[in-house]
């Protein structure tokens, strides 16, 4: 199958969503042996196995009373944009999201602008602007986006897994340096896009995405976005 490439020098209009299942790292450690004793024999070594930490506990970050950043797609704005404080993001403590988050609403009746369509597309990525080519590779990435209309409950609205994909050399014109190789990130043939959405005209909806990304097990800068489709050229 055919694989979607995008690039993730910033947010992108209509290749974004957020994931359907979560990696799961497990970790193990291992207790030092015990000393032998004059009086008893040698205790054998004993590991202790934790229980695997999930890369993204979906439903706590889809359920946690706020996103990290809001942001409102305003009547006759094209689009919205949030981006992470650096790669300051996301909880280690149990129970709580270990993803960054981000909310856009979208008001009842929200119009589009001239020359542009009210329908939606909603996604998010990670900066990978500066990752070097030998760890390019290494750069995974899960996305996940919720959707809500009124006071209705989250559903999954699409989202997937992305990873790193080298490209270059860079083209006058496009968004890296000239003359500069870059880091870009390509969809998973089952990733799902978030667009084309049509938002109800009487009730303001609401979406969530969610977003986890590292380089070599190292956080990276993250960003959503939301945004209206331009008319065709007529």
């Amino acid at each position: 199958m055919q694989k979607k490439l995008i690039l993730s020098a910033g947010v992108l209009a209509g290749a974004f969503g957020l994931l359907g299942a979560a990696g799961a790292a497990p970790s193990v450690a291992g207790n030092a042996p015990a000393t032998a004793l004059t009086s008893a024999p040698t205790v054998a070594p004993s590991v202790v196995k934790k229980a695997p930490v999930a890369i993204l506990a979906a439903n706590v970050c889809r359920d946690q009373a706020n996103a990290a950043v809001t942001k409102v797609l305003a009547n006759g704005a094209t689009d919205a944009q949030a981006k992470s404080v650096g790669s300051n993001w996301g909880s280690t403590a149990a129970g709580e999201c270990n993803s960054w988050t981000a909310d856009f609403k979208v008001p009842a009746n929200s119009a589009a602008p001239p020359h542009w369509e009210n329908f939606l597309s909603v996604g998010g990525g990670a900066d990978t602007a500066t990752v070097k080519q030998s760890d390019c590779p290494n750069v995974k990435i899960d996305v996940t986006v919720y959707k809500k209309v009124g006071g209705g409950v989250w559903t999954t609205a699409g989202g997937g897994k992305l990873k790193g994909k080298w490209l270059g050399p860079c083209q006058p014109g496009s968004f890296c340096p000239s003359g500069q190789n870059t880091c870009a990130t390509e969809m998973a043939s089952d990733y799902k896009k978030v667009e084309n959405e049509k938002p109800p005209a009487d009730q303001p909806s609401t979406y969530r995405v969610v977003v986890h990304a590292k380089n070599n097990n190292v956080k990276l800068p993250v960003s959503a976005g939301i945004n209206r489709r331009p008319e065709p050229p007529k």
